[in-house]
């Protein structure tokens, strides 16, 4: 998935009535598909354009997209910001995640790196130990522990059959792990458009500075109007999770992120003939047991 706004970057609160759940969970399939289906068009884009670059122009055509975000939000006073230090370490490390996984699809079959990037909420809990003083049970743990055995079935750290790429969507995963935690804390002053923006601003200017490096050229109008596409969908499914946080609980509807693993099969294999191989299957499925196990243990302990 192209990083998105993490979950817990929505600013929404979880207190939404049950008879909005169904469009809450629509709206965050429709988000994953949109996500995935982004990040099947900047792979296929990737082999002629580089990551900097489609960041940075794609980001030019999501200033739209984010206008209209913010309006929603709430427009003007909205965007307000009282804590630039956080607001810029956010960013930062929005931008590192967002570099991360997208040069990991480059190299990566898309089902793949889909699913490493889905290793998030295993670094989600352990970092709220650490920065938010969260407590976490044995059961919990051994779920982190078992979902971990995963990411190394897909990694495989061993012999030939080593992938250095799968470390770049992991890495991605701790990045938007150590956002969402910032965000957790940041809502209590921040607000979700000023986030918004200035993560997005950030990750346009990086693919901008890209072009120090000589590596630009010319893009056609074709992939111009694929990078507009993208745009549009990347801008449109943050609404869409927003939106989805806002209707219905994110306990309920985070686990439909899912969809993601599934769609990206699918474009996987009807546009590249690609499949996971036995081992990447056989982590994913440990690695989507364990991220559903501890989002309904978190239910659970805020019940």
């Amino acid at each position: 998935m192209t990083v998105p706004e993490p979950a817990e970057a929505a600013g929404v609160s979880d207190s939404a009535g049950s008879d909005n759940t169904p469009r809450g969970i629509a709206c965050v399939v429709a988000a994953s598909i949109l996500i995935t289906t982004n990040d099947a068009v900047i792979k296929w884009l990737s082999d002629e354009i580089t990551i900097g670059q489609i960041i940075a122009v794609r980001g030019v055509f999501m200033l739209a997209p984010v206008a209209i975000l913010v309006w929603w939000l709430g427009g003007r006073p909205a965007l307000r910001v009282r804590d630039h230090r956080a607001q810029a370490i956010r960013a930062a490390l929005f931008v590192a995640a967002t570099l991360l996984f997208l040069n990991g699809l480059g190299m990566l079959p898309l089902a793949d790196a889909t699913t490493i990037v889905f290793a998030e909420p295993l670094f989600v809990t352990l970092l709220a130990i650490s920065f938010l003083g969260e407590r976490v049970g044995w059961r919990r743990f051994s779920a982190i522990a078992v979902g971990f055995l995963g990411v190394l079935l897909m990694v495989r750290p061993t012999g030939d059959a080593f992938r250095l790429a799968a470390l770049l969507p992991l890495g991605a995963a701790l990045c938007i792990a150590a956002v969402s935690i910032m965000t957790r804390r940041m809502s209590r002053t921040e607000t979700t458009a000023s986030m918004l923006v200035y993560g997005s601003v950030a990750i346009m200017v990086a693919g901008f500075l890209t072009a120090f490096a000589g590596n630009w050229w010319m893009i056609g109008l074709a992939d111009l109007g694929l990078l507009a596409i993208c745009a549009i969908l990347f801008g449109f499914a943050n609404f869409l999770l927003i939106e989805g946080l806002r209707l219905a609980e994110a306990s309920v509807v985070i686990p439909y992120r899912y969809v993601s693993l599934v769609w990206a099969l699918v474009l996987g294999l009807v546009l590249w003939r690609q499949l996971p191989d036995a081992w990447t299957a056989s982590g994913a499925l440990l690695v989507v047991a364990c991220g559903l196990y501890i989002w309904r243990r978190e239910a659970r302990t805020k019940t």
